[in-house]
């Protein structure tokens, strides 16, 4: 487990990387998150003030040259699967339960499962079949300069 003397010894190494400073204040934003739990995308994004870079946190996240030590693995996308991870998914996911997210795992597997029933059951409420003929589109919707009488 990482002290707070490591994490500020970490910290001034951070600085001296050659990188963007978006990418060091994403991967100091990663200092913060503690063992054994897990974060959005998202989140991260919002912690570094800039709240619609969430792909540019990926892509920061992908570039982080102190992988373990920075813990870019804690990482996971806002609807709870993995998300990428530049060694792979595997990995991924045997650092998290290494590290004590084996709750998390339940979590996702039971809220994916909710996600994609509620879904299922929208989709065959709210969506009705398209019209296949080019006549059906034509009686459907009005074309926009078509003259109203």
């Amino acid at each position: 487990m990482i002290n707070l003397r490591q994490k500020r010894r970490l910290g001034g190494r951070i600085d001296r990387l050659s990188a963007t400073p978006f990418q060091k204040k994403v991967w100091k934003a990663l200092l913060t998150i503690p063992k054994g739990e897990v974060r959005s995308y998202s989140w991260v994004a919002r912690k570094v003030r800039s709240p619609r870079a969430v792909r540019a946190v990926g892509n920061a996240l992908n570039k982080n040259p102190l992988a373990p030590l920075v813990p870019c693995h804690r990482i996971v996308r806002k609807d709870g699967t993995l998300g990428g991870f530049a060694n792979g998914p595997a990995k991924k996911r045997a650092l998290l339960k290494k590290e004590g997210c084996s709750n998390y795992f339940r979590r996702v597997r039971t809220a994916s499962t909710v996600f994609s029933t509620a879904k299922s059951i929208s989709s065959s409420v709210v969506n009705r079949p398209k019209p296949n003929r080019i006549e059906d589109r034509a009686l459907s919707s009005p074309t926009p300069n078509a003259k109203m009488t």
